[in-house]
């Protein structure tokens, strides 16, 4: 940094001696009488008004220069501050300050800014040469030339992300084998939440509860609120922030490579599949389940469930619009506070990137309201394995309490105000599905709570989703759809008796535990579906036991698909666990072993079916009895 405010001191003194020789020309022409001309880099710039002289110094309109110069400029009138951006550059200016800030140095000037009528002159050689270029004065001619050295410019190139290519002809820039690209696009591609500063100069990223802070023209980043030095400075160019791939790419779970011959950037996702212990699956056979009582099973009210998975494919047939309504939950209720869980599941094939997420709009005029505890994840998976890469991971961190929290800048819904909760991209051909869990609660005012909740897309990737208020999409095939009043089911089954051979009951059977109806949902007028499969339900299982052994015996929970495909996640007395995806009929995970110690016992767990899977599936049990106890019979 002194070896930069040493050739900053020195330029200034090389340029006030420059000035200096201009002067007799200048008083000669009697220049301040007569019209100058700008131009830079040979193209001639028009000016708002007319440069001024001060003191031997050409002062130009500061709007006029900056915007030639492709730079950011940010004006405080309370202070009378100046700040501008450019690249790696940062310069601070006060009017009527000789002192001006050069990425954090101090520099003095041959003359300070000025505001003149409400236009703030610069001086012209300062900014010029600031910025590596250099101006010149034709005394005879009226002339001032200004030469910018040109910027590299940006490559075309493709982006691969798990060995698909997702987008072509998009811009990076490469510097010292670092690939910078734009942010809010490497945001589409990894998945990541990028709020970009109003003037360009820091952005703020997060996914999952990790987070990091760049600010252009610094090699310092915040990672997770801890300072580090890196070994680039993020950049703006056209009005883009551009930041490392490479290295935020891995921050947050993928290798970026670049290939220099072909030019593509690689994005290869890394991240573990799954945190829980994956409970194995076995070939085998189980009896034909019965299907659980009907008087046995209920919902547990206490938090809504909105779903939005219908129309599941989004094309420009079933989203013909610009924007639009996936789903929506219209509240007037003289409750304080309602809890949700939403969960949304859609495919698309638009053609192009689109943008989704959840918005609210407070209707009410008496009162405010706010969102409470939000927590969520989203995922996307382009490989045709959604089970896998997403129905299984969001089942996941919703049965072990590991929604990742979000942070809003805004809590509060004001009178007639909407805010949106969070969002995501989905490429074309990629699906995307997202769940969450938070609260709207009364913040302060009068009368009852009047709202509407939102699931809603746009194929603008820049939009604003909060003012999407309509129109909503016709559901057009059977895929679930609609609000309950309630997200949880339970369901006591008959009571095992120890050594019982053909104990098999199916849940999620769409007949005799069938809570969650187009019938039973609000608003039927808009087109609820059937949510047979209790996608995004958290289904609790409570199973009596009998042991007339008069001694402890092992029992062995198992789940057998009866529908096709199936997978999801479990939690047992014994811990969370993922149940892999197993095929219908003839496969089976050995979901836990159980001791019975008493005569009379009782068995609980709860199972979250994972997105993309297949339902009913059957609740099995077996007595496991030792080569002895075999020998005894």
């Amino acid at each position: 940094m002194k070896r930069n405010k040493f050739r900053w001191l020195t330029l200034l003194l090389i340029t006030q001696f420059v000035i200096a020789s201009f002067l007799p020309v200048y008083a000669e022409e009697n220049v301040e009488n007569k019209p100058i001309q700008i131009y830079v880099n040979d193209v001639q710039i028009e000016l708002s008004t007319e440069p001024i002289s001060k003191n031997g110094t050409i002062l130009i309109p500061l709007r006029s220069l900056l915007e030639s110069l492709n730079m950011n400029v940010q004006w405080n009138s309370e202070e009378q501050k100046i700040n501008i951006y450019k690249n790696n550059l940062e310069v601070e200016l006060k009017i009527n300050s000789s002192t001006a800030l050069v990425n954090g140095e101090e520099v003095k000037l041959s003359h300070p800014p000025i505001l003149e009528k409400s236009i703030v002159y610069i001086p012209l050689r300062f900014i010029s040469e600031v910025v590596g270029g250099t101006a010149s004065w034709d005394g005879v001619n009226k002339v001032i030339n200004i030469y910018i050295p040109v910027e590299e410019k940006p490559q075309q190139t493709s982006i691969v992300k798990n060995g698909k290519t997702i987008y072509t002809n998009e811009e990076v820039v490469v510097k010292d084998d670092v690939v910078f690209i734009p942010v809010n696009k490497l945001s589409e591609i990894i998945g990541i939440k990028a709020n970009v500063s109003q003037d360009l100069k820091s952005v703020s990223i997060v996914k999952d509860g990790d987070s990091l802070v760049l600010e252009a023209g610094s090699n310092l980043a915040v990672i997770n609120q801890v300072t580090v030095e890196t070994d680039f400075k993020p950049f703006v160019h056209n009005n883009k922030l551009f930041v490392p791939s490479q290295f935020v790419g891995d921050l947050f779970g993928f290798t970026v490579t670049w290939n220099d011959e072909t030019r593509q950037l690689f994005f290869y996702s890394r991240a573990s599949m799954f945190d829980l212990e994956i409970i194995k699956k076995y070939p085998a056979v189980t009896n034909i389940p019965q299907l659980v009582p009907e008087e046995n099973v209920m919902p547990i009210e206490g938090r809504r469930l909105l779903v939005s998975d219908n129309p599941e494919t989004l094309d420009n047939l079933s989203f013909p619009n610009y924007e639009a309504v996936l789903w929506s939950d219209r509240v007037q209720s003289d409750e304080d506070k309602i809890d949700y869980r939403t969960y949304a599941y859609h495919v698309n094939k638009t053609g192009n990137t689109i943008k989704l997420g959840i918005n609210i709009t407070n209707y009410s005029d008496t009162n405010e309201i706010e969102i409470v505890d939000l927590r969520g994840s989203g995922k996307e998976s382009s490989d045709g394995w959604s089970i896998i890469d997403v129905g299984v991971k969001i089942a996941e961190l919703s049965i072990s309490d590991k929604l990742p929290a979000i942070d809003l800048n805004n809590t509060v819904v004001g009178k007639g105000e909407s805010i949106t909760l969070d969002y995501f991209f989905a490429n074309h051909e990629h699906l995307i599905s997202f769940l969450h869990e938070f609260s709207v609660e009364k913040k302060s005012g009068t009368g009852p709570l009047d709202y509407e909740l939102r699931i809603v897309a746009c194929k603008d990737k820049s939009s604003d989703l909060s003012r999407i208020h309509g129109p909503l999409l016709k559901a057009n095939d059977v895929h679930p759809r609609g609000t309950w009043n309630y997200s949880e089911i339970y369901a006591e089954l008959p009571v095992y008796k120890v050594g019982d051979k053909d104990y098999s009951y199916s849940i999620s059977n769409g007949f005799t535990d069938h809570w969650f109806s187009a019938e039973n949902s609000f608003e039927q007028d808009k087109g609820t579906r059937d949510n047979k499969g209790h996608f995004g339900v958290k289904y609790r299982v409570k199973i009596p036991i009998e042991n007339k052994d008069e001694k402890p015996r092992k029992l062995l929970i198992r789940l057998n698909p009866r529908g096709g495909l199936y997978a999801g996640a479990v939690r047992t007395p014994g811990g969370d666990y993922i149940i892999t995806p197993m095929n219908a009929f003839y496969e089976v995970s050995n979901m836990m072993e159980y001791t019975v110690e008493e005569d009379k016992d009782e068995l609980e767990f709860v199972i979250m079916h994972a997105g993309g899977g297949h339902l009913p599936v059957s609740i099995n049990i077996l007595t496991i009895y030792t080569l002895e106890d075999v020998i005894k019979k």
